[in-house]
């Protein structure tokens, strides 16, 4: 799950917004499943349409330093998402 500030800054490359405060997390689940039909029926992700192939589930964001400044930057708005 992505943060709010995070699917912000990648709204164009990403094509759901897993942390959307205005949905219900079964409207967010809904959601998901009804791209997910929809991708699987030959709708194009944001990834293909600009030519991208590839599928990474999740980045070392330390290890690509101009990543890594993204990281940093909602680290804080992140974690309070994570259960203590």
């Amino acid at each position: 799950m992505a943060s709010l500030i995070r699917y912000q800054l990648m709204a164009k490359d990403m094509d759901v917004d897993a942390a959307n405060p205005t949905l219900s997390a079964s409207e967010r689940a809904e959601h998901l499943f009804q791209q997910t039909l929809a991708v699987a029926s030959g709708l194009r992700t944001r990834g293909e349409a600009a030519g991208q192939y590839q599928l990474q589930i999740w980045r070392n964001w330390e290890i690509d330093p101009n990543l890594a400044a993204v990281q940093r930057a909602t680290t804080e708005h992140d974690s309070q998402y994570v259960a203590s």
